[in-house]
């Protein structure tokens, strides 16, 4: 089983991870799309509450800006995996003879492809794994309340143990391997920094070394204070200000930003459909990447991440030139063994290695289906009666039987229903229009 682990992480690693752009290779590539829905902004008094809907949906926003940080402020060195989840099967498989398989003395052994656990992001390095945990933090606007400082810390200590989780799970691997471990809050400013660090509970206070492992929203870019800027800009303030509510805008963003990785192998003749559309427009190309996209992430990296990776580099120069003590340190070996597990078991699903989910043309593909079929609705859950969202209506036989498309948005029906001969309808690329 290992062997054919390491046999299907190779493969990922040749036909994917090796680029000649100075650009780091991202799987997948392009986040996935997990909450597609529109929700509505406010509930209704006698409705259904989505209040924990959009808690979701934000804290995967949170994950997309940590995305976006990696793949703007890295180079060609890196592989970064986002969403990053393994079974106890898997488990089992790395942990070898310190975990034998035994339904009598391990109760998850009874359900080998239960999850395990998770990881936000893996970073491979040439020589050490950054592993990071993104939490939301909602954005904080005068005091930071204890209530808030409780928060932090609770989110704090859980993506601590998950962290550990994973650092356990590479560890099993190659157990000389060097792991940084962070945790990132891309909505939390580092101007509160001092608040729970010096806060008289004990409770709500870190100390130094776990401080130090905390990136913060202006460590992941400098966007925040570019929207406070240009708020009195009625053209750009809502894209700026609330990306996710921008979801359309993003993709195509996204997309256009994953164009200019022109080394990806895959022939599909619609994602050059898609490449063609993308690097035509003059505002994406604009948008993929620019000084001060990066300057901030770059810099937390450089002074976090190189630092440390830099004295790994020292410790293994000093273990190939001396002979007689021989320092335990990198192996190359060890490290690659590692790095194609790792991508192995994030493109296997149970024990199906499915190499496609690191391509450009699966990722489009999979997205425009999404968006084509419209399912931006509820579905009712296994149990659990639930009302349909109020902001979007089934679509006419006539649009779901010919065009694919199941699901309108109330303003799409009513535009489709109206008695105009003549509409002017604007918005973004990939709204809908046609």
């Amino acid at each position: 089983m290992e062997a054919e682990y390491l046999k299907n992480g190779e493969q990922i690693f040749k036909e994917y991870c090796l680029t000649a752009k100075n650009q780091p290779t991202m799987l997948p590539r392009a986040p996935e799309q997990t909450y597609i829905d529109k929700y509505p902004e406010e509930d209704q008094p006698a409705g259904p509450s989505f209040r924990d809907d959009r808690r979701h949906q934000l804290d995967y926003e949170t994950e997309v800006k940590m995305y976006r940080a990696s793949e703007l402020g890295l180079d060609k060195n890196f592989i970064v995996l986002h969403s990053f989840i393994y079974t106890h099967d898997q488990y089992c498989l790395c942990a070898g003879k310190s975990h034998v398989r035994n339904i009598k003395t391990c109760n998850k052994c009874k359900n080998l492809f239960n999850k395990e656990g998770e990881c936000d992001f893996i970073i491979i390095c040439p020589d050490s794994f950054i592993v990071i945990e993104v939490k939301n933090m909602e954005h904080i606007n005068g005091e930071c309340t204890t209530r808030k400082l409780q928060a932090l810390i609770g989110t704090y200590r859980k993506s601590a143990e998950q962290r550990s989780k994973i650092v356990e799970l590479i560890k099993c691997i190659d157990q000389d391997a060097h792991i940084l471990q962070f945790t990132a809050y891309p909505n939390f400013s580092k101007q509160f920094k001092e608040q729970f660090q010096f806060s008289e509970l004990t409770e709500f206070r870190l100390i130094d070394d776990e401080l130090s492992t905390i990136i913060f929203e202006e460590d992941i870019s400098d966007h925040h204070n570019k929207v406070e800027s240009s708020k009195n800009s009625a053209t750009s303030f809502t894209e700026q200000t609330y990306p996710e509510q921008n979801y359309f805008s993003r993709i195509v963003s996204c997309f256009s930003r994953c164009c200019n990785k022109t080394t990806d192998t895959d022939d599909t003749s619609s994602e050059g459909e898609v490449l063609s559309d993308s690097d035509n427009n003059p505002s994406n190309r604009e948008s993929v990447k620019t000084d001060e996209d990066v300057s901030n992430f770059a810099a937390w990296w450089a002074d976090n991440v190189t630092q440390a990776i830099s004295s790994i580099r020292r410790v293994s120069e000093e273990t190939v030139s001396n002979t007689e003590i021989p320092i335990s340190g990198y192996n190359q070996d060890s490290h690659e063994k590692a790095r194609n597990i790792l991508l192995a078991i994030w493109a296997t699903d149970r024990n199906k290695c499915d190499q496609s989910k690191c391509s450009l043309g699966r990722c489009i593909m999979d997205v425009n289906k999404q968006l084509k079929e419209g399912r931006i609705t509820f579905e009712p859950k296994k149990g659990n009666r639930r009302d349909q969202n109020p902001g979007v209506v089934k679509a006419p036989d006539v649009i779901s039987n010919y065009v694919g498309v199941l699901n309108l948005t109330t303003q799409q029906n009513s535009v489709f229903n109206s008695s105009e001969n003549m509409l002017w309808i604007n918005g973004p690329a990939g709204t809908g229009k046609t």
